[in-house]
């Protein structure tokens, strides 16, 4: 496994096929999808993973599986995409989530609220 960051609570890494379970858990969600355009179903996760995989090959980054540090656990992802901005209506809607919501983390089968100021606290603490 290759690390693209490291924090204190916190680790990124290239996602895999292998982290549908844990990614359908979130983005399958629709409380946590509701400031995105809709809830994945199976097809759209597997596609949404595959998407990230060429993209680190094609760009050498994408999104990122954020994993718990002390589990290994993954609970979300992150990352810069370099078509985001060719949709606005996604941007705007993306833009909204990120002044609006606070992420929830799948751990263990419970969801644990977690301030997005955390996460990127905990992100940039690691740069």
């Amino acid at each position: 496994m290759n690390k693209i960051l490291e924090t204190p609570r916190l680790f990124l890494r290239e996602m895999t096929a292998d982290d549908f379970d844990a990614l359908y858990c979130v983005l399958a969600d629709p409380g946590i999808m509701q400031h995105y355009p809709y809830a994945f179903d199976e097809e759209r996760v597997r596609d949404w993973i595959s998407r990230n995989i060429a993209r680190y090959q094609r760009n050498g980054f994408g999104l990122w599986a954020v994993c718990l540090k002390d589990t290994g656990e993954m609970i979300g992802d992150c990352g810069a995409l370099p078509d985001w901005k060719k949709d606005p209506v996604l941007t705007e809607r993306l833009a909204d989530s990120i002044r609006k919501a606070e992420a929830d983390i799948c751990v263990e089968g419970h969801w644990v609220p977690v301030s997005k100021e955390e996460t990127i606290r905990d992100l940039s603490e690691g740069v």
